[in-house]
């Protein structure tokens, strides 16, 4: 705290000029009246500092009229040290430790309120502000010669001082507990939020691409019944995976995911004459995990956007390399491209219900990761879109 830095500032600067032996060697030109007048002044600084503190960490928010009447009384006391001798200031000295007494009992009397709030550490501060309260008020019998007795306020600042600090770092403790907890649960609620949205991908399995594939089982049953039991086998593979909502785990393994990759475009190529897609892939595979449903929806996307407007079809190749403590993955095809325009909005949330598959691939592998997808496209020459993963996942 800003309050309690100055505090402390004024302590040590009113210890260091109260030692005239020490103040001499140091500042051996330093006229005395000038020390014994930052010395003065040094008490309304420590009165104000422990004030504005003392509302801080009890969370005093607003502002009463004593507390203003009191910040005020320093401040006039302050300014009357600077411009008048000391005489003067000396003179109406007894009249100002009043007020330092209605600081210690408003100080206390906050003190009292938090530990009926059951505020942290609330106790902890009253004790000290006892403290803090006994020194002033035996240093100020011992000014106006009541008693007889070494002046004890530098030791119990310094005490109080020591006991806040420990109370300070409580707190930071405390706080930094709290946002460990907060960031546990937000953890969570991210993980949570990843899995959501692949069931929300799960979900966009268009109706009539299930309806198509049935037909396009019925068309062969007759004719070529071994290609029909690979479509249903493929069919199955890909229902199982899309409608799995219960059993959807934030990252999937490589081989389960090019599993699902197969299965669709077994179905596609059985529909669409003149597409053909392709695995560029190292053998043995290597050992890396990605968000579930991310190269499926890359496939499609080439298939749907980039093969079929072509009369002629097209090729896709899936490919992965691996780079340093990275896999580079791509998905190209040679269809027929897409303008700047277009190419610029497929990473955006898109208006309505349509085309949000690769904004959510490209959020959940930013979220993840730090980057999404890299997207090329040139017309009539093809599309281009990759990205990268750790080698180990996460």
């Amino acid at each position: 705290f800003v309050w309690f830095f100055l505090l402390c500032l004024s302590v040590a600067l009113r210890n260091l000029f109260s030692n005239a032996t020490l103040i001499m060697e140091l500042v051996p030109e330093l006229p005395f009246w000038l020390g014994s007048k930052i010395v003065t002044l040094s008490i309304p600084f420590i009165i104000v500092s422990t004030l504005f503190y003392t509302r801080t960490v009890f969370r005093h928010g607003k502002a009463s009229r004593l507390f203003r009447f009191l910040v005020a009384v320093n401040g006039l006391y302050a300014l009357v040290v600077v411009l008048a001798p000391s005489g003067f200031y000396s003179v109406i000295f007894p009249s100002y430790l009043a007020s330092i007494g209605l600081v210690f009992a408003w100080i206390i009397y906050l003190a009292v309120a938090a530990i009926r709030a059951k505020q942290s550490q609330a106790g902890l501060l009253f004790a000290g502000m006892l403290f803090l309260s006994a020194g002033a008020i035996v240093d100020s019998l011992i000014y106006l010669q009541a008693i007889a007795y070494p002046y004890v306020l530098p030791i119990t600042l310094a005490g109080f001082i020591l006991q806040n600090v420990v109370l300070l770092a409580r707190r930071y403790a405390q706080a930094y507990r709290r946002a460990e907890i907060l960031s546990h649960d937000l953890q969570e609620s991210l993980d949570k939020l990843t899995c959501t949205e692949t069931a929300f991908m799960n979900a966009q399995m268009k109706p009539h691409f299930l309806f198509n594939a049935l037909t396009a089982i019925a068309e062969n049953c007759e004719s070529d019944p071994k290609k029909v039991s690979q479509l249903i086998l493929s069919l199955a593979r890909y229902l199982r995976k899309t409608l799995d909502y219960g059993n959807i785990a934030e990252l999937e393994t490589l081989e389960r995911e090019l599993e699902h990759v197969r299965a669709y475009a077994a179905i596609e190529q059985s529909r669409f004459a003149g597409i053909e897609v392709v695995f560029d892939l190292p053998d043995p595979l290597p050992p890396v995990s990605l968000p579930p449903i991310t190269l499926q929806p890359l496939v499609e996307n080439a298939i749907r956007h980039g093969l079929r407007p072509r009369c002629e079809g097209g090729r896709v190749v899936v490919s992965l390399s691996c780079e340093r403590d990275q896999v580079l993955f791509r998905v190209n095809d040679n269809g027929v491209g897409m303008p700047d325009d277009a190419l610029n909005r497929l990473t955006l949330l898109p208006q309505g219900s349509g085309g949000i598959g690769l904004y959510n691939i490209h959020t959940r592998l930013t979220r993840l990761y730090g980057q999404g997808l890299t997207i090329q496209s040139e017309r009539e020459t093809g599309t281009s879109i990759s990205f990268t993963v750790p080698l180990k996942g996460i």
